[in-house]
């Protein structure tokens, strides 16, 4: 993933569009590193509270994040998820992770 974000940013694309300004996104993002690196077992049992957010599972998720983190969109904090997704749709964007409601905003 980092040397297609390498490339992206070679061609003079954002690699990975991005928008956090509704505070919720984000968690979205950790959950599918999560389920990658964990497994869905672990993630279903950190959400339960059976699992410590201090585990070192948990921290290698924050770690690969942060190897993504430079290939993000600059100022996500102030941009909708929407004005993110208006990012791929006007190719100005390689690729966004969020569910498949994102589609709606393609059309």
């Amino acid at each position: 993933l980092v040397a297609l974000c390498k490339q992206m940013k070679k061609d003079g694309l954002v690699p990975i569009a991005f928008g956090d300004k509704d505070a919720w996104p984000a968690m979205g993002t950790f959950d599918q590193i999560n389920f990658r690196l964990n497994g869905y077992d672990f993630h279903k049992s950190l959400m339960a509270g059976k699992e410590s957010w201090t585990d070192a599972k948990v921290k290698a998720v924050f770690d690969h994040w942060a190897e993504l983190l430079p290939y993000h969109q600059d100022g996500a904090v102030g941009r909708t998820w929407q004005d993110a997704a208006q990012t791929l749709v006007a190719k100005k964007a390689g690729m966004y992770l969020l569910g498949s409601f994102v589609a709606q905003q393609f059309t």
